[in-house]
Formats: C-alpha cells, structure tokens, sequence
C-alpha cells in the first residue's frame, strides 16, 4: 500500500528534498532520544518513590507497634508527627483491629477527608512483600493520579493489631516532569533550527554538481551541442554520473557525425530511386487503368450479356408458365411444356451461377438476412430435388438429427442455393443407394450435412472440385453442369462464417458439411394459399398500367393478369405511359428500366411528380440482377423489384402487398362433376348476360374483361362461368363466348 503524502513531494528541487531529509532525520533522531530518556526518567522515578515510601512504611511501622499494643494514642501521634520531615507526606493515620483511627497525622493545608474515617481489617496479607515478613505493604495509585498511598499491617508476634495509612502528594513528582518535558522541547527546537543551518551548506555539496549536469543536459537538447561536458568535481557516485553523461555526448556526437554522412548518401540513393519510381509509378498507374477498365468491361459484358439473356427467357418461361395454368392441353403438349420450362429454368441457373461468381470475385455479393419457418424450408429444398432421386430410382432420406428452432433469421435464397448445389450434385454421381440430408444443432449452430452412396472423390482430386469452371469425374459425368455449383457454394458458406467440410471415399461415396448460425427468429406470418392457385379477386376491378418496350413482355405480364380479372392498358416507351398515367392514373404500374428514349427511372420520377403519382405503386421490371439497379429504381420511387424472367409466384407476392387484393381460390370452388356444360349451369342474370353479349357482338374486349371480372367477384358460384369466360378470352374466341352468354340471356337471336 503506498502511503500518499498531503503535498506533492516530487515537484521539489533537489535542494529542497536535501534539506527536508536531512531535518527530517534530526528530528526523528532527537524525537526518539528525548522520548526514551522520559520514559525511562517516569518509569525509575516511580519505582525510587515506591522503595522510599515502602521504607518509610516500613519505620513507622516499627515506631507506633508499641504504641498500638499498649493503646497508646498519645505517643502515636508523636511517632507520625515525626514525618513533617517529609514534605511530599500528605496525611498518615493508624488504625486499630478494628478500624478505627488510633492517630493520625495531616500535613498543613490538607483536608481531613483524605484520611477515611474507618478502615476495614485485612483479613489475608499476600503483600508485595510477602506474607512471611514482619510488616507487609501495599502501595497503589489512586484514581485520577493525584496521588498515592501506602497500606502496612501492624503485627505483633504474627498477629495482626492494626494498619497504617500514609498518602503521598505527587505535584511536585508531575511538575518535575513537565520541566522535563519542557526542557526537551526547547532542545528539539534548538537542534532542528541547528540542523537547518547546518544542512544548507552541507547539501549544496550535493546538489550543486547534479544540479549542474541537468543544465548541461537541458543545454545540450535545446542546442544539439554534444560537444559540450560535465566537470567532475569529486571523486563518488555524483562524479561517476558526470563522467559517464560525457561518455554519453562523445557517443551521441559519433553517432550524429555517422548519421549525418549517411544521410547523405541516402540522399543520393533516394534521388537515384525516385526516379526509378516514377518511372515505375507510371508503369503501375497504366496497369491499374489498364485493370479498371478490364473490370469496368467485364461487369459492362455481364449487364449486357443478363439482359440479352433474360430478354428471351422472359417469354419463354413466361409462356410456359401461362400455357403450363391452362388445363385443357393434353398431356403431351403439358409434357412438352414441363420440358421447355426445365430448360430455360436449367439455362436461368447457368447465367445466375456466372453472375453469382463474378459479385463474388468483386465482392458484391452480399447476405439478407430474414426470418423463414426452418421446416418449412427443409421441406421446400427436399421437394426441389425428390424427382431428380426418383428419376434414378434413388433412395433420399431427409432427417433431423436433434431439436431445431421454429424459425430462425438468416438468407433463405443463398442457404437454398447451397443445399440445392450439394444435393444435385450428390444425385449427379450416384448411380445406387441414396442421398441423406441431415440437420441438427452442433455447439450453439446449425449443421447441415449431405451424403451419398456415389462414386466417391479421390483424396488427390478432392481440392480440385472447388475450381471454378473444373470437374473431376468421368466425362459422361462432367458435361452435366458447368463445374461452378460446389465454388459458389463454398464462398456463399464462408460469408455465412463457415469452411465447406468434405470426407469421401473412391467407390464408398461423399460427405459435404457446413455448420452456420442461424440465430431463432419470430415464426413470421403464415403464408397465404399459393398462388398457384389463384383464379381471381372479389371487389372493383383494379387497373394495372404495363410499360416495357418489348411487346412480348407486355403481353406475356397481360395474359399473367388478365384471367385474374385486372384491367391491363400497355405502353411501349416513357412518354406513352407518361400521357396513360395523365389520362387515367392505374392502381400499380409495371415498369421496365431500360427502354430506349426516356427510360424506367426517369418515367418513375415525372410520375411521381404528377398528380396522384405518389399514390400509385410503381414496381420494377428489369433483367438486371445487380444491387446498383434496384438501388437506382428505389431512389427513383419505385416500391418493389420485379426480375425477368418473371415468376408468376412473384408477381402474385407483389399484387398481394401493394394492392392487397380479396383473392378467391381455386380450393374454395365447390366440388363439381360432369361436362363442362353441366359445370356452367349457373351463369349470370339476364341483364349481365346480355350486356356481355353485346360486348363479344362488338368484340370490345375491355368490355368483356370488365364484365367478367365483375360477374365473378359478385357471386361465389359464378367464377366458374367467369373463368371460362376469361379463358376464351384469352384465345380471343369470341363467338365460343357468344354462345356460352346466349343461354341466359332474356331472348334468343335467330
């Protein structure tokens, strides 16, 4: 524990500290002597007054016996009058057996009430003395210290025949020593003023030569002047420190001499360099360029090359999915269908997974993490591959090792996209046996697990499959994919926090890893019913305003919404949907980003500055996958991002959160049996059938549209004959639908 002093002890000069430590000492040293002659003068002189008053106890004792044992209180008195010759005896009385007082004695002055009045006998005497003396004595100090008294048994032949009481003043004994006491202070006082002027001269020997050194030493940093040194005046410590703070100089003037010369040359050589650097400077700044530019080109060549991609895609997958929802194909036509949807689905990934290298590579790829039920999830990942496992009549097994969280928050898209990799992968190289999925908790996160019964990877291969573009197999193997699926995957796992793990065997088959932290999240809101299943809305008709210069993307968004009863009017450029919006603000507008002339986000922006724009939900349509585009159309005003190829599941999702639409299922039609003509035996008043016949008579398709939708969200049991009027609609069948309306109408045309 270091002790704190009440000043601040080492702010002060070598002189100082010198001085005070040589007072201090003096006066400790003075402090301690006085102090242990006055103890001893106490402790001696009340022993000598002890001795002197047992003796003087012990005499008169001697001298009243007989006075005592012949009753004599006469002669008593003489005896103790005797003791005037002590002055420092206060009051002395002798007691009889009994304890009353025989004689007694009081020096002039004192009060008769110092001497008791009667005194009990002493029944036992173990004394100071002991009890084998003549005449045994008691001395004590009486409380407040004022005095003290003596006690003595008179004894005769052993027997006990009174006491003698003698008390002694001690003022004179206290003011002997408050003289010394006084006297010590005065020679303290005298020493310490003694050893000030002595110290002062005496530590200057001290100081004086260091204190010359730091002068020199503050001389020295402020000038730089090393040629400068110290006089050593004695031959001790002081005068080891000048001479090694000499040694010290000679050795930084070296020093500085050395770097002084050396510098110089350094000059030179950085001339000579910083030529070379220039030079080179330039070589590395033309590379840089040289480099950005590649760059710059490269991500140019994939926006460009997803756009022209996704451009085509966008119809084919969009008309697959729009002919896919048409029951009445036969089943070779939907199996031809499935097989263009697989295609341009498989062609989708490829350019999903190139992009998906190159934001890698550039470091734009980023996580979104959200909330996501983890079963359902689970369930969602095990559908996607099932009938590639039964295809090749292979066992899948998908298990839970331990307890999982209800929901949990990460990226659903780039988990999914690593579970799909590792399973068709999986799948691609197994001939016999089966596939596993295994997830469970290990230490605080969660591990997904998928194994094989397949080929196996040789132990000096296994570090290849992770190459991008490079795939280790037989050559029937490696053309199925493009060798990207296990690269993308392993960096996707390590932004997530985790290396991909691998143990296999040739011929006993492959284990891949990965354990992440998925931290447990709020269930979110139950999904709706799919919206695969939607056939329509209940309420107004919602107007939706298409623009895209491409009219095979109009219309494949047209022929998505229009069977759902939505009122479509298209534009093909900025302008045109500019004067749309002016003539008749919609309730959603789908806008594509890249047309030529005044393009999506400037569209977006005069929209949003025309009366009702910032009402209206202006959604995204783009074949661009990069963050900057949808960053761009949320600054331009959009709401929401819509990419081609447009997944009606998606568009679905987006009508639901911005128009939020009453929608009516295809689960929530009542069973029905029999032919289509007992199936629309319910249709529409006769009023709303001849309105509608009227509109196919005049092939004003708005009109039937308009009325269809309305029929169907009025009644329950009337979306069928709605739906089928959409239907033909869509075919533009118009005398079919003229024939379907003609039954219910009031009259008949011939």
């Amino acid at each position: 524990m270091t002790m704190r002093l009440p000043f601040d002890y080492s702010r002060w000069s070598l002189t100082r500290k010198l001085t005070s430590i040589i007072m201090l000492t003096a006066f400790v040293a003075i402090t301690l002597t006085c102090a242990g002659f006055f103890s001893y003068e106490v402790v001696t002189g009340r022993k000598m007054i002890e001795r002197e008053l047992q003796t003087l106890a012990e005499i008169t004792v001697a001298n009243v016996t007989s006075a005592v044992v012949f009753n004599d209180p006469a002669s008593a008195e003489t005896t103790l009058s005797a003791l005037r010759a002590k002055p420092e005896i206060a009051a002395a009385c002798v007691y009889d057996k009994a304890g009353l007082p025989v004689a007694r004695y009081l020096r002039s002055g004192q009060n008769d009430e110092v001497i008791p009045k009667t005194f009990s006998p002493m029944t036992s005497w173990n004394g100071l003395n002991g009890s084998n003396v003549l005449n045994a004595v008691s001395i004590r100090m009486e409380k407040g210290g004022g005095a003290l008294t003596a006690l003595a048994e008179i004894r005769q032949n052993q027997e006990p025949l009174g006491t003698l009481y003698l008390r002694i003043d001690t003022s004179e004994i206290r003011g002997r020593l408050i003289g010394y006491i006084l006297m010590a202070f005065a020679l303290l006082i005298v020493s310490t003023l003694l050893a000030l002027l002595l110290s002062v001269p005496l530590q200057k020997s001290v100081s004086r030569p260091i204190l010359e050194i730091a002068e020199l030493a503050r001389h020295v940093s402020s000038t730089k002047d090393y040629s400068a040194r110290a006089t050593a005046r004695y031959e001790d410590e002081v005068g080891w420190l000048a001479t090694a703070f000499n040694e010290m100089l000679a050795e930084i003037s070296r020093s500085q001499n050395a770097l002084l010369h050396y510098n110089d040359r350094l000059t030179e050589e950085v001339n000579v360099r910083t030529v070379e650097l220039a030079a080179s400077t330039e070589e590395s700044r033309q590379a840089r360029f040289e480099a950005e530019q590649a760059s710059r080109a490269k991500s140019e060549f994939l926006a460009n090359m997803s756009h022209e991609l996704r451009t085509p895609l966008n119809g084919i997958l969009g008309y697959a999915q729009i002919l896919l929802r048409d029951k009445t194909g036969t089943p070779a036509q939907r199996h031809g269908l499935e097989i263009i949807q697989r295609s341009g689905e498989y062609l989708l990934n490829l350019i999903n997974d190139i992009l998906d290298l190159s934001k890698i590579e550039s470091r734009q790829m980023s996580l979104n993490a959200a909330p996501f039920v983890l079963e359902n999830f689970l369930q969602e990942t095990c559908d996607i591959v099932r009938p590639r496992t039964e295809f090749k009549e292979l066992q899948f097994l998908s298990t839970r090792t331990g307890p999982l969280p209800e929901a949990v928050s990460g990226d659903r898209k780039r988990l999914g996209q690593v579970l799909i990799n590792l399973l068709i992968n999986a799948i691609k190289f197994t001939d016999r046996g089966g596939i596993a999925l295994k997830v469970g908790p290990v230490g605080g996160k969660i591990r997904f697990e998928v194994s094989d019964t397949g080929v196996g990877i040789p132990a000096d291969k296994q570090t290849e499959i992770f190459i991008p573009f490079h795939q280790v197999g037989a050559e029937a193997r490696s053309i199925e994919g493009t060798g990207l699926g296990l690269s993308i995957s392993r960096r996707i796992v390590e932004l997530m926090g985790s290396p991909i793990f691998m143990r296999s065997e040739p011929g006993e088959g492959s284990t891949f890893w990965f354990e992440v932290d998925l931290p447990a999240a709020v269930v979110p809101e139950a999904e709706t019913v799919p919206p695969a299943a939607v056939i329509g809305y209940r309420g107004p008709v919602r107007h939706i305003l298409i623009v895209d210069d491409k009219e095979e993307n109009r219309q494949i968004l047209g022929q998505m919404l229009t069977p759902l009863g939505f009122r479509i009017t298209e534009a093909a450029d900025g302008l045109a949907a500019l004067r749309l919006f002016e003539n008749e603000p919609p309730d959603l507008v789908l806008m594509d980003l890249m047309m030529p002339g005044l393009d999506g986000l400037e569209t977006t922006r005069r929209i949003k500055s025309l009366s009702g724009g910032e009402r209206c939900a202006i959604v995204a349509t783009s074949a661009s996958v990069f963050d900057a585009s949808i960053e761009e159309s949320r600054e331009a005003g959009c709401v929401e991002f819509l990419h081609k190829p447009v997944r009606y599941e998606r568009l679905i999702e987006i009508l639901e959160t911005f128009l939020q639409p009453e929608w009516i299922y295809e689960e929530k039609l009542p069973a029905t049996s029999g032919t289509q003509a007992e199936r629309l035996s319910d249709g529409p008043g006769p009023e709303e059938a001849e309105a509608l016949y009227e509109a196919a008579r005049k092939g004003d398709i708005e009109a039937i549209r308009s009325l269809a939708a309305h029929i169907g969200s009025e009644n329950l049991r009337l979306v069928p004959f709605a739906r089928e009027v959409q239907r033909l609609l869509h075919t533009f069948q118009i005398n079919e639908i003229k024939k379907l309306v003609q039954r219910f109408r009031k009259t008949s045309d011939s």
